[in-house]
C-alpha cells in the first residue's frame, strides 16, 4: 500500500480532532444569519412536536393515513435541518441541495391525499403538476404558497445540475471548512428561511385545527416565523 494513503488518514484524523467553529462564530457578519435561520427552524420544529403530541392523545399517530402525510411533513423539516446543518459549516451547495428535497417531500405528502401515484413518480416535474390540481394548493392563500416553492425549486435546480459556474463548489481539500463567504452564505441564507416559512405556513394551515389549540408559548413561537396574511387566514380574519 502506498505510504501517501495511511499518512493523509492520519492528517484527516488531525483536522477533525482540531475542527472547530468558534473563529466563524466570532465573525459578526455570519452571526446574524445563523440566527435568521435558526428562529424558522425552531418554529417548524415546535409545530411538529405539537402536531404529534395532540395527535398521539387522539391516537391518530396510529391511523396509516395520517402517518403517510405526516412523515413527508416530517421529513421535509428534516431535510431543511439537514441544510442548516451544511450551512453552518460552509458547504453552500449541498445546503441547497437539500432545501430542493425538502421542497419535493413536503409537496408529495400534500398531493399524494387526493393523488397516491405521485409517491412512485420518477418525474419531479409530473408530481408539480398533479399537486397544482390538489384541492388544497387549488385554494388562493395555498396556491402563492405553492407558486413560491416552485419559483424556489426552479432556482435550486441549477445547483444539482451545476447549470453555470455560479452553481459550482469546487471544493479541493476538507481543511478549507469550516468556511464562510458573505455572499453566498446571504444568498443560501434567503432561501433557507424562505422554504422555512413557506413551509411553515403550509403545516400550519394544514394541521390547522392543531395549530389553534396549541400551547400559548408553542405558538407565540410558530406565528413570530408566520407572515400576517397567514396569521389572518389561520385565524379566520
Amino acid at each position: 500500500m502506498s505510504r501517501t494513503i495511511p499518512k493523509d488518514y492520519a492528517s484527516l484524523i488531525s483536522f477533525l480532532e482540531k475542527y472547530t467553529l468558534n473563529d466563524k462564530l466570532a465573525d459578526q457578519d455570519f452571526a446574524p444569519l445563523l440566527k435568521g435561520i435558526h428562529k424558522r427552524y425552531l418554529a417548524l420544529l415546535t409545530l411538529l412536536a405539537e402536531v404529534e403530541t395532540q395527535a398521539n392523545d387522539s391516537r391518530l399517530l396510529q391511523d396509516p393515513n395520517f402517518l403517510q402525510t405526516h412523515s413527508y411533513f416530517k421529513e421535509s423539516i428534516s431535510d431543511i435541518g439537514s441544510s442548516y446543518f451544511c450551512f453552518i459549516h460552509g458547504t453552500i451547495k449541498p445546503s441547497k441541495i437539500m432545501i430542493r428535497s425538502s421542497i419535493e417531500t413536503i409537496i408529495k405528502g400534500i398531493t399524494a391525499n387526493e393523488f397516491p401515484n405521485v409517491l412512485v413518480s420518477k418525474s419531479v416535474f409530473g408530481v408539480l403538476d398533479e399537486a397544482k390540481k390538489t384541492a388544497f394548493f387549488q385554494r388562493q392563500i395555498e396556491g402563492k404558497l405553492f407558486a413560491q416553492l416552485e419559483t424556489i425549486y426552479g432556482e435550486l435546480c441549477k445547483d444539482v445540475h451545476t447549470a453555470t459556474t455560479k452553481n459550482m463548489a469546487h471544493v479541493s481539500a476538507l481543511n478549507t471548512f469550516p468556511s464562510f463567504d458573505k455572499q453566498s452564505s446571504s444568498e443560501a441564507k434567503k432561501i433557507i428561511i424562505d422554504t422555512s416559512r413557506i413551509v411553515l405556513a403550509i403545516g400550519c394551515i394544514f394541521y390547522k385545527n392543531y395549530f389553534l389549540k396549541m400551547h400559548f408559548e408553542n405558538k407565540e413561537i410558530v406565528t413570530a416565523s408566520l407572515d400576517k396574511s397567514i396569521k389572518k387566514y389561520l385565524n379566520g380574519h
